[in-house]
């Protein structure tokens, strides 16, 4: 299942238990056709906010305004970094962690979980593989065991 999938059925089952929620999509602008797949999935009365095309200064004042981030690992780490929110982290098998951690560890400083790795499958890209990197693998996972690690926290 591609993440445009996963993600979808994931913010469709949240919208279940949270009828109030909102996504804030965070990246880069290269990323609108993937946010616009994404939101074709997911029920049409869930409010969206495009943050693709967001300076730094104001993604930093989006991730205060969030409750909650699910975010690939690397990238999404502004949301527990400097907002300081709880977050689920996903990646490539290298980057994922079955114990909560701090990004950069400081007091009261709110965990972030991530996909346990037994449950990613990494995708053999050769290029990568030769240079021996996590960075810019492709992987996947099963989208319920990343929805079972936001609710378990609620």
């Amino acid at each position: 299942m591609s993440q445009v999938e996963g993600l979808g059925l994931t913010i469709s089952e949240l919208y279940k238990k949270h009828p109030n929620i909102g996504i804030i999509f965070d990246g880069m602008k290269t990323e609108r056709e993937t946010m616009e797949k994404i939101k074709s999935l997911m029920p049409k009365s869930i409010t969206t906010y495009n943050g693709l095309d967001c300076s730094v200064e104001e993604t930093v004042v989006w991730s205060h305004a969030v409750d909650f981030a699910v975010a690939p690992a690397g990238a999404g780490i502004i949301f527990t970094v400097i907002a300081n929110k709880p977050a689920v982290m996903h990646g490539p098998k290298g980057f994922c962690t079955t114990v909560p951690s701090c990004a950069t560890p400081r007091e009261n400083c709110v965990l972030s979980h991530y996909i346990d790795p037994q449950d990613v499958t990494d995708e053999t890209d050769a290029y990568v593989s030769l240079c021996n990197s996590v960075v810019g693998r492709n992987y996947d996972f099963d989208w319920k065991k990343l929805y079972s690690k936001i609710i378990a926290p609620f």
